[in-house]
């Protein structure tokens, strides 16, 4: 799936960073170039995959015509019904 959101800068990310409550959960990913997705209330369903130290997915950084997107893809084989699951240290940007 997708990682969609809002496309914000570094300085953005920190403003919002230092403006939410510190136990509300924040979806950001890493785009490159000083550039991040904030999925908080924009966000497709990839934003809810946990973090693992053994994740069966990956975030991957593709480009489409003009616009770089992030998925969240398989990286073996996962049976129905097993949490989705990323190094949250290692993907995207």
């Amino acid at each position: 799936g997708e990682y969609r959101g809002e496309i914000i800068t570094t300085d953005e990310l920190q403003s919002r960073r230092k403006n939410i409550d510190p136990n509300a959960a924040f979806y950001t990913a890493a785009l490159g170039d000083g550039l991040f997705i904030d999925a908080q209330s924009k966000g497709a369903y990839a934003r809810f995959a946990n973090h693992s130290c053994q994740p069966n997915c990956e975030l991957q950084k593709w480009t489409l015509g003009n616009e770089i997107k992030l998925l969240l893809v398989t990286t073996q084989y996962v049976p129905a019904l097993t949490e989705l699951t990323y190094n949250y240290n290692a993907g995207g940007g």
